[in-house]
């Protein structure tokens, strides 16, 4: 069965390893001993200078061509180029850092091609931080109001005798009979009668203590609920009511009713508790690591799984200042309107969270290989060269980081694959170290 090209070239390398390495141990004769002349001149690799030969070829390890070793009998002094001077560079390139257990690798576009390796342009951009939470619909608590009784009494009758009833300010909710209500408005009737029976005539000290009395049992009446157009009516006809009104506090929907026709209330006892949904609240479920992103003002768009047309943009107006033992979650409170009423209290909802964008020199996530210690890319030189570089990061968002440090723009680095190229470049670190310089030639 014929092997894959990647699959020979492999075998071949690791053959290639052992030969290497039988050699350096003096375990197997060079080639080096053929009867034909060699030349003084010695050749290596620009990127394996251990791997020497008497003669131009390609190196075996990197199909890269071997060079004359600067300083030997008949070789330009300075490198290839006969000049004395920094390192050679490659259209322009920088050379390679010096890292120990990397090297450069040579990948011809073929190979890298059927390897699957993709390179992308490096190049200043902005970073835009976003994420995704899961929560639910609430009502705000700060347009909620509860319905209580002032006085103590039976329940005569329900004007709203079920929750989920839309009320107005004022709207009568339920009629209480009241002894205590009865009594006081009883009180006000027998002064307001003394005072008309003295007339206007009778000392002031009588009437001042009368009038006092009747704005006594007005206020007394106020306290009690008892609705102003009722003490009007009873102003005017003098008559008391045993059973009154318990009117409702603002306009909403009823969310509890707490009581029935004939139970027995109490002075302080909640009767109704009555929502203005209007505007609600999205309490979201922010994890901790994402709690830096949000803050108070930033929006948030919402969308909900029962309802896939509906989408609305919520602002955060609190962040509860504490972290849940058992989700690592913090409870963010989104406001927003609800005027058509499609957002109901208690239904889950779904909020993409962006943050301030974040300039910068932008790469692939994908391109860089976190090795523990440190952080690596690999450039796409113009010889079709592979260059490990360590980089620095400073920020990560949606498969793009921020690069601080080992990159330039318009350099190509590896985005796709990168773990191959770093196979490489160890396996050609690795055989570089292996090989003691000198002890490997090339033969005919």
């Amino acid at each position: 069965m014929r092997l894959p090209a990647f699959g020979r070239r492999h075998l071949w390398r690791v053959a290639m390893i052992v030969l290497m390495l039988l050699s350096a141990r003096g375990l197997v004769a060079t080639t080096g001993c053929s009867s034909k002349p060699k030349s003084s001149i010695q050749y290596h690799c620009p990127m394996h200078p251990t791997y020497l030969s008497d003669r131009p070829a390609d190196c075996p390890i990197c199909n890269m061509a071997m060079v004359p070793v600067p300083g030997s009998e008949g070789a330009p002094v300075g490198g290839p180029t006969g000049h004395d001077d920094a390192p050679s560079t490659v259209d322009g390139m920088p050379p390679p850092q010096n890292l120990d257990d990397h090297s450069a690798v040579h990948i011809s576009p073929t190979m890298a091609a059927r390897s699957g390796i993709v390179t992308t342009e490096v190049d200043y951009g902005r970073l835009t931080h976003s994420f995704t939470a899961v929560g639910y619909v609430a009502a705000d608590e700060a347009r909620v109001r509860s319905v209580e009784s002032r006085t103590g009494g039976w329940v005569r009758f329900l004007h709203v005798a079920a929750t989920g009833r839309r009320v107005s300010a004022g709207e009568p909710m339920l009629v209480i009979e009241s002894p205590e209500m009865l009594a006081a408005q009883q009180e006000y009737v027998s002064a307001a009668n003394a005072l008309d029976r003295v007339g206007v005539d009778a000392p002031p000290e009588v009437r001042g203590n009368l009038e006092a009395l009747i704005a006594s049992a007005r206020s007394r009446l106020e306290l009690f609920g008892l609705p102003k157009n009722s003490i009007d009516d009873l102003v005017r006809t003098r008559q008391a009511l045993a059973r009154i009104p318990v009117l409702s506090s603002m306009s909403g929907t009823v969310t509890a009713k707490n009581v029935v026709e004939g139970q027995r209330v109490e002075p302080g006892m909640t009767l109704y508790t009555i929502s203005d949904l209007s505007r609600v609240w999205i309490e979201a479920r922010v994890f901790e690591n994402d709690l830096p992103l949000v803050a108070i003002g930033h929006t948030a768009h919402i969308t909900l799984a029962a309802d896939p047309a509906y989408e609305g943009i919520a602002t955060v107006t609190q962040i509860v200042p504490a972290v849940d033992e058992a989700t690592r979650a913090v409870v963010v409170r989104l406001s927003i309107s609800n005027d058509d009423g499609r957002l109901k209290p208690g239904q889950y909802a779904e909020m993409a969270f962006e943050s301030s964008a974040e300039a910068g020199l932008v790469a692939p996530a994908s391109a860089i290989l976190d090795t523990g210690t440190r952080k690596l890319a690999f450039v796409h030189r113009a010889d079709n060269h592979y260059e490990p570089r360590e980089v620095t990061v400073s920020a990560a968002s949606d498969g793009m980081v921020i690069i601080k440090s080992g990159l330039a723009p318009g350099e190509h680095v590896v985005s796709q694959a990168a773990f191959l190229v770093d196979s490489e470049s160890r396996l050609k670190a690795s055989i570089a170290k292996a090989i003691p310089s000198g002890h490997v030639h090339e033969g005919d």
